[in-house]
């Protein structure tokens, strides 16, 4: 009978332990993982004659060595803070038109509504995610101080995470 009892034992502790819930809960949506890959990188422009294009043509702005980085506000988030270093390059033309204003801020706010759908600064942007490539497609409008309107085209910025 004791043998009985602590073989029954047994394959009751084997029973309960292999019902264990090891599940964590529900994964993240497609917005929070966008997030957290946005924010695990810093994003730069390595060749901005093949990497950056304005009104569907390569630019002839020099945005080399332009990055950008994403900050999440908290575990779970779909939305942050980016910083850029744009005070650190001159993405100017032959013309000497001065393009900062595509990015004029070194910092500004962002959300994702999923892997596709960046929104920079309240400005909309279709965004192409994998682990080694940002890609952002947006259209800059003219602030009402500024008189040129020379940048109010689509922009495209390829990124590459270092």
């Amino acid at each position: 009978m004791k043998r009985l009892s602590a073989v029954l034992t047994f394959f009751s502790l084997i029973v309960f332990t292999s019902c264990r819930n090891d599940d964590d809960g529900p994964g993240l949506t497609d917005a929070q993982q966008a997030a957290v890959d946005l924010a695990a990188n810093t994003w730069i422009i390595n060749n901005s004659n093949n990497n950056v294009r304005f009104n569907n043509e390569i630019s002839d702005f020099n945005w080399d060595g332009f990055t950008l980085n994403f900050t999440v506000t908290a575990d779970g988030a779909t939305n942050g803070s980016y910083t850029t270093n744009v005070q650190n390059v001159t993405p100017t033309d032959p013309d000497g038109n001065d393009a900062t204003d595509v990015w004029a801020q070194t910092e500004g706010t962002w959300s994702v509504s999923s892997r596709t759908a960046l929104t920079k600064d309240g400005t909309a942007a279709a965004m192409v995610l994998t682990d080694t490539q940002l890609t952002l497609t947006f259209t800059v409008s003219a602030p009402p101080a500024r008189e040129s309107t020379v940048f109010d085209q689509e922009w495209i910025f390829i990124f590459t995470a270092q």
